[in-house]
């Protein structure tokens, strides 16, 4: 009886959203996941943003499992090849393009098209979103940035596996944009979005 190759096994990828501002104010840039890599280095992170890196400005930021992409969030996704993300995060940044204005909500949409086949069977979606109904409106965005966002994901392929709750007020201390916007702004809601593990078909029970 043939016997089946072994499979090599994939190293988790994780994939980071408005990677460069993610740091402590006395930190260098993208510090943030720096620190995953380091601390993680059976992992690899990527970082995606439109801001400019100088690698060689901060010669610390080459490590082996980690990377930073200069494009925005959708075309930085779209280099990942499909099912391969164990999982993509964002801190006050997937979300905050409300400078599209009546574009914000067909933007969005497609970028969940688009993470949704990424994400391998099983993998999330993280991102901290604030409130922000003033500046929206200014764009002329949805007026309700949270209800607009949930209704987004309502219509995505995540449509029936996400949730959407405020941070509490410990939680909202643990990143520094989470604090900066809870304490200048408004509220955070975390949200949470899982591409459903596909059932075996040889585990289906028959007809």
């Amino acid at each position: 009886m043939p016997t089946r190759p072994k499979q090599t096994k994939r190293r988790p990828l994780f994939v980071h959203l408005g990677n460069v501002g993610e740091r402590n104010p006395d930190e260098t840039p993208a510090e943030k996941t720096k620190r995953y890599a380091r601390r993680f280095p059976g992992i690899d992170f990527i970082g995606i943003d439109k801001k400019q890196l100088d690698l060689a400005q901060y010669p610390d930021q080459t490590l082996p499992n980690w990377k930073q992409e200069l494009t925005d969030f959708q075309n930085g996704l779209k280099h990942q090849a499909d099912n391969s993300l164990h999982a993509i995060s964002s801190d006050i940044a997937f979300g905050h393009n409300y400078n599209l204005g009546t574009r914000f909500t067909q933007y969005h949409q497609e970028l969940l098209r688009i993470a949704y086949k990424k994400l391998i069977p099983g993998g999330k979606l993280f991102a901290a979103v604030g409130d922000e109904i003033a500046q929206l409106n200014k764009y002329g965005a949805p007026t309700n940035h949270i209800k607009a966002l949930k209704k987004v994901f309502q219509r995505s392929p995540f449509k029936n596996h996400f949730t959407i709750r405020p941070l509490t007020a410990a939680e909202a201390q643990r990143t520094y944009w989470a604090q900066v916007w809870t304490t200048q702004y408004r509220p955070v809601y975390q949200i949470i979005a899982e591409k459903p593990k596909q059932t075996n078909p040889e585990q289906q029970p028959r007809k």
